[in-house]
């Protein structure tokens, strides 16, 4: 897989109020914005887990710490797909 590189400059102090260096920072970054970006329908969860350097299977139990559904079903989609599989019985 190909990777970009990006440059971010975050001030020193933010790092010493978080307590974090600067590789645990980035980390942190990543999940957040790999959470975000799932919880916004912008990213599938494969692609989220890989931005945040995770296994899907990790990937998911922090979903669950944020209180972010895995699952998130239209409530008119899951009417229809049931009345479809109503109509194939």
């Amino acid at each position: 897989m190909r990777m970009a590189e990006m440059t971010v400059d975050i001030p020193e102090d933010v790092l010493f109020a978080l307590n974090q260096s600067k590789g645990e920072f980035i980390c942190t970054m990543k999940l957040l914005t790999a959470v975000e970006l799932f919880r916004d329908h912008r990213l599938s969860l494969g692609k989220a887990a890989s931005l945040a350097g995770m296994a899907i299977s990790d990937f998911l139990l922090r979903l669950a710490s944020f209180g972010v559904s895995a699952i998130d079903y239209d409530p008119d989609d899951f009417a229809e797909e049931l009345s479809s599989i109503g109509s194939l019985c």
